[in-house]
């Protein structure tokens, strides 16, 4: 399979190669991050982020005693149809010393497209992603934009491998998604600093790209991230004036504006202001609905200098009404239970909220000691406040049993003579009646995190070979605690109608959730070396190493009375790769990394959200990723192509438990083995494409439960934007998602409650008998439309269709933790928005 990949791979780029490229250096990217020498904010300075337009840009050659660090100032003249002329301070690629040394001067036409992405956002990583041995997708601020993406969930469907989640209680952390199947909430940076925030990431007013980083974590996690983690980038202030206002109006109470101000003051100042009002309830549910409304500040001073000091800050507040699901009866390929309908909400909307608060503050300073030595650092202090009362759609029968299921036993005799339990006919209901179990679901919990990076950026050369290094620290402490509020919770499960649940009260029994003085606190000291060796222009040697210390501390009650648990553990992980380029344009290359977490980490913290008494510990996770992949910037570097394959394993792992009892769950050992394609940038002047695919496969690999597909793992995912500007004024877009099938849980047996044990309970809790778990959650495809109306330089009206053919599916699934009943939270159904953009 590889082979057949890199060699059609091999033949597209030396053909399209062999006309268009006739450098090495790759052309400035019109927002390209520090290199080594080069202050970030500086080197972006006078950039009004937008879309990259038609480029003449003047590539000068470097020496070896520079190190391939050297930086450009180059003005640049872009117009296109979407955007205006900008003047941009950029930075050359951080290619090596060796390989530009041997060329002349030359200048090249053609600028990168607006859907590419020539360096991530961070001082850790110090090449190109064209020469990472590692994948990595970006998703421009020009996707988001087009698709009307307001939401994390629908930034992450543009990249293939990710699925979401709900846990049992819909509590605990706030997005819950997979990436290559490998549970990854934990696994999320903002600007690289660690977020283990509890809200929701529900809006985008102040993102300017998004980076997904596959693969096991290393330097920039700092705890195992199996399948890898997401960076959201932030907007900064840059020099230049820049005003945008957007308002939205659509289907289903849609309303939305949205204000994006930089103001340019003095020479070497700016400040920035991003202002968001929104509220939608969703086209085809009932009763739920969002409501939030932020303030994102940026300012930024020395800009263009050597020195520079970037102070952000976030305000968000968000008051939804949120969804539970629908009920999935077992044996139906994923159908509703019978009387389920597809907008049916179940629990009481006068107890059910998820409110949230978020107060972010972020100090960036960067220095240029010289043109080799880039010294950067990074505070953050972020605090959120989250409140919730939700429960998911999980129903016994009015006689107490799990409904989905005839009863508790006795076992019965299948038609195949096998021993069974009969759970895959509707229970007998009366009169259409169930009990919701969504009592005591309620919990008014407060994050804080204060946090510190440092980075060193060197380069230097040994002789013929040219080192990128780069030497970090980072320290975080993190305070998972009750909030001193009383949250009134549901007092009972209640008896509902599935077929028409509105009006059914719950009660309220009012819970006061900080009274105890509950609250768990993690202490991280981390510290890092990377070094990226680059032996000849087409042979790269990278290494990476981390090791951090972790000290936990859980209080549990009042100040007096309290009992106090600590523990200890310290964390190694690393990432070697080895790339070759045989032309400037292409690269392949082989990586292995490898990362272990703490059970206290997660463990602890979710005692807290939870409320337990007492501490588990289990023997820390490891994850391993094995990846050979290829990348190439093909059509004078406006098209990337890159293809991978992977494997990554997962032993002595654990879960979040939702009970006082199984805080952390042991689990079984995991693999996932599979193949990703992506592909991004200009077809053609006119067509641009952001496109990717996904196939993977699989497996526990011990215990009772070997050889089960794991949860949440599509066989295969598959996502493409593409747009095309039709006119001068009119461009048209079209979008299409594809999530293949996918099971609820882990478990191969229906009341395994995903353990590693050599028996498995029947729903009785006595019979260890074997009833297999087959269930699986429907494929789906979603497609999208778009236009583009340019009615003159400052307006830009734009209609978007999203779920055209209005298809009903599960945007996330789950399961109750013995497995015996699943449920699902239904997509959006057809939505239209209409938006009006004003620059100027």
């Amino acid at each position: 399979m590889l082979t057949g990949l890199l060699g059609t791979t091999l033949g597209i780029a030396m053909m399209s190669g062999a006309q268009a490229q006739t450098r090495t250096e790759p052309p400035a990217p019109s927002q390209a991050p520090a290199a080594v020498g080069t202050n970030g904010a500086a080197a972006q300075a006078a950039a009004t982020p937008g879309t990259a337009g038609a480029t003449t840009q003047a590539v000068a050659p470097t020496t070896a005693a520079q190190g391939g660090a050297q930086t450009t100032a180059q003005t640049t003249a872009q117009t296109t149809a979407q955007t205006t002329a900008q003047t941009t301070a950029q930075t050359t690629a951080k290619g090596t010393s060796q390989a530009a040394a041997a060329l002349p001067a030359m200048t090249i036409h053609g600028g990168r497209s607006a859907y590419q992405a020539e360096f991530v956002h961070s001082d850790q990583f110090t090449q190109p992603i064209l020469d990472m041995a590692q994948s990595v997708s970006v998703i421009p601020k020009k996707v988001l934009d087009e698709q009307q993406a307001q939401s994390l969930q629908d930034i992450l469907r543009n990249v293939p491998g990710i699925t979401f989640t709900s846990g049992e209680g819909n509590l605990g952390w706030g997005d819950m998604f997979t990436i290559r199947g490998f549970s990854s909430e934990q696994s999320f940076t903002v600007d690289g600093i660690r977020d283990a925030g509890l809200a929701s990431r529900m809006d985008t007013f102040d993102t300017e790209s998004v980076e997904v980083f596959k693969g096991t974590g290393t330097i920039e996690s700092g705890v195992a991230a199996p399948g890898g983690s997401v960076n959201l980038v932030t907007k900064e202030a840059h020099l230049g004036d820049a005003y945008h206002l957007q308002g939205s109006l659509g289907s289903a109470s849609y309303r939305r504006v949205t204000a994006d101000l930089n103001k340019q003051l003095g020479d070497n100042t700016a400040l920035r202001l991003n202002l968001m009002r929104h509220t939608n309830d969703v086209d085809g549910r009932a009763v739920t609905h969002y409501d939030r409304w932020g303030v994102a500040g940026s300012l930024a001073m020395g800009l263009g200098t050597p020195t520079t000091v970037t102070i952000d800050y976030l305000h968000q507040h968000d008051d939804n009404v949120p969804d539970g699901g629908i009920p999935i009866q077992r044996g139906t390929g994923g159908a509703p239970m019978p009387g389920v309908a597809r907008n049916a909400w179940y629990g009481d909307p006068n107890l059910y909220t998820d409110r949230a608060e978020t107060n972010r503050v972020t100090v960036k300073v960067a220095h240029d000691v010289n043109d080799n030595v880039h010294l950067s650092n990074i505070t953050r202090w972020e605090q959120t406040d989250r409140v919730t009362v939700l429960s998911p759609a999980r129903f016994n029968s009015t006689a107490g049993t799990s409904l989905g299921y005839l009863g508790s036993g006795p076992l019965i005799t299948s038609g195949s003579g096998a021993l069974s339990y009969s759970g895959f006919a509707p229970a007998p209901i009366a009169g259409g009646q169930a009990v919701l179990r969504g009592n005591n679901f309620g919990t008014a919990k407060r994050y804080d995190i204060l946090a510190n990076e440092t980075n060193l950026n060197l380069a230097f050369d040994t002789g013929h070979v040219h080192h990128d290094v780069v030497a970090g620290a980072e320290f975080y402490h993190e305070r998972y605690g009750d909030l001193t509020s009383v949250v009134d919770g549901p007092a009972f499960n209640p008896v509902m109608s599935l077929a028409n649940p509105y009006g059914t009260s719950m009660g309220s029994v009012p819970t006061l959730e900080g009274g105890a003085g509950d609250y768990a606190a993690v202490n991280d000291g981390g510290v890092y070396l990377r070094d990226t060796v680059t032996l000849t222009p087409k042979w790269i040697v990278d290494g990476a190493i981390r090791y951090d210390r972790f000290s936990v501390r859980q209080v549990n009650g009042a100040a007096g009375a309290h009992t106090v648990q600590r523990s200890n553990d310290g964390a190694w992980s690393g990432r070697a790769g080895l790339t070759y380029k045989p032309v400037p344009y292409g690269s392949l290359y082989a990586s292995y990394s490898q990362a272990t977490q703490p059970s206290a980490v997660g463990g602890t913290t979710n005692n807290v959200i939870y409320g337990d008494t007492t501490s588990q510990s289990v023997k820390p996770a490891t994850a391993k990723t094995w990846e050979v992949g290829t990348k190439w910037d093909l059509f004078e570097r406006r098209l990337s192509l890159t293809g991978a394959l992977f494997r990554t394993e997962l032993s002595d792992s654990w879960d979040y438990g939702d009970s006082t009892t199984t805080v952390v769950r042991e689990l079984p050992p995991k693999r996932v083995d599979g193949i990703e394609l992506g592909l991004s940038g200009n077809l053609t002047e006119k067509w641009t494409a952001f496109a990717g695919f996904a196939g993977m496969r699989g497996r526990i690999t011990k215990g009772a439960n070997a050889g089960a597909r794991p949860g949440n793992v599509p066989n295969a995912t598959f996502n493409l934007w593409t747009s095309y500007q039709l006119t001068p004024k009119l461009a048209l877009s079209y979008g299409v998602q594809y999530v293949g099938t996918r099971r609820y849980t882990d478990n191969a047996y229906v009341g395994g409650q995903n353990n590693n044990s050599s028996t498995v309970n029947g729903p009785n809790g006595k019979h260890p008998v074997y009833v297999a778990d087959n269930e699986k959650a429907p494929a789906f495809w979603l497609h999208s439309l778009a236009a583009r109306y340019e009615v003159d330089k400052h307006l830009t009206l734009s209609l978007n269709v999203q779920n055209l053919f209005n298809k009903f599916y599960y945007s996330a699934i789950g399961a109750s933790l013995d497995g015996y009943q699943i449920y699902g939270v239904p997509g959006a159904g057809r939505t239209v928005i209409l938006s009006a953009d004003l620059k100027f």
